[in-house]
């Protein structure tokens, strides 16, 4: 088969949040490889259609959202056979599943991709794995995942150290959901001396509970909610701080959007943060008044900051995300064995 005729099909089974999704992005870059035809495979209800780039095919699936349905699973498996993939890319357990199921009526080579450290037995049980991050191969107990980070393209001016502001403008950005740590943002905010307030965008089941929380200290004034937006780039590079403060992730694809926009960038410990941010950009929550002392010195911070964060970007192109995944392509199709798989 000549490389010009590669197709790969990427398959989720997520309708997704209609903003961020980087297995939206992948397959978009990808597209505007020479040689290479792309498809995503989605479900008919996603609410990312109108993200997808022209140059991809979109596969639609009506199926159910139960992955062991047979005639979902029977869809799927003509769906495929009618597109005619060389290489089929799933993104998360469920599709990945839906896709172990039937892959032996396809016989296609695939891969999976896990973008976040939860257990996930399946990946277990597959022949090629992609992880985002060495926190997400780490929670395999296999040793020959791939790790590729995401990537973005962003058209960001060189950042620029500010000094100490009147009040610091704090950004967080993420589902509404107790494993994004909002709460304890909150929480670690309001008894900060020096003048700031808080814009949380996104949505979610949490809102309540943060609505609840804002009222209960009395931080109505200082605390937004913001709701989903599409402005993203734009209210980082107006905010003076991007805080991440989740309990967990697996990339942080928000905080990758933070590190080309916004002015100073401060993480828990967790995702893509834990894996090269130094220590005087990791905020631990269980040590009370860290926050307060980093934007406490938030000038100099600043300052290190945008020192620092030139060196760093190169490794989250989009760009250099695709040229891994089309090398990656390649090795599957020039005959590289896949690990064998015991049930």
């Amino acid at each position: 088969m000549e490389a010009k005729q590669l197709r790969v099909c990427h398959f989720t089974a997520s309708p997704g949040l209609g903003r961020g999704e980087a297995y939206v992005d992948l397959p978009n870059a990808l597209s505007q490889i020479e040689g290479l035809c792309v498809g995503l495979m989605i479900p008919h209800d996603a609410l990312f259609r109108d993200r997808i780039a022209p140059d991809v095919e979109v596969i639609e699936y009506k199926g159910g959202r139960s992955r062991r349905n047979p005639l979902f699973l029977l869809e799927i498996c003509r769906k495929l056979r009618a597109w005619q993939p060389h290489i089929v890319h799933t993104h998360f357990a469920k599709a990945t599943t839906v896709y172990r199921t039937i892959s032996r009526w396809v016989g296609v080579p695939w891969v999976a991709t896990k973008r976040n450290p939860r257990p996930g037995p399946v990946f277990e049980k597959v022949p090629r794995v992609i992880a985002v991050s060495h926190g997400v191969a780490d929670s395999l107990r296999r040793s020959d995942v791939k790790i590729i980070y995401n990537g973005i393209i962003a058209d960001a001016p060189d950042p620029i150290a500010r000094q100490q502001p009147a009040t610091v403008r704090c950004l967080a950005i993420g589902r509404l959901d107790p494993i994004k740590g909002f709460d304890r943002l909150i929480r670690a905010l309001a008894p900060v001396r020096t003048p700031w307030n808080l814009r949380i965008v996104g949505e979610g089941p949490q809102r309540g509970e943060l609505e609840a929380l804002i009222r209960e200290l009395g931080l109505g004034e200082r605390v937004q909610l913001l709701g989903f937006r599409s402005d993203i780039p734009r209210l980082l590079q107006d905010c003076d701080v991007f805080i991440q403060s989740s309990h967990s992730e697996g990339f942080g694809l928000a905080l990758l959007e933070a590190l080309h926009y916004a002015p100073l960038v401060i993480s828990t410990r967790v995702g893509i943060a834990a894996e090269f941010f130094p220590e005087w950009l990791i905020w631990n929550p269980d040590i009370e008044g860290s926050l307060e002392s980093m934007l406490l010195n938030y000038a100099a911070n600043s300052k290190r900051y945008t020192d620092w964060i030139g060196n760093q970007l190169a490794r989250f192109n989009l760009r250099s995300t695709v040229e891994e995944h089309v090398s990656f392509y390649r090795t599957m199709i020039e005959g590289a064995q896949p690990r064998e798989v015991h049930e």
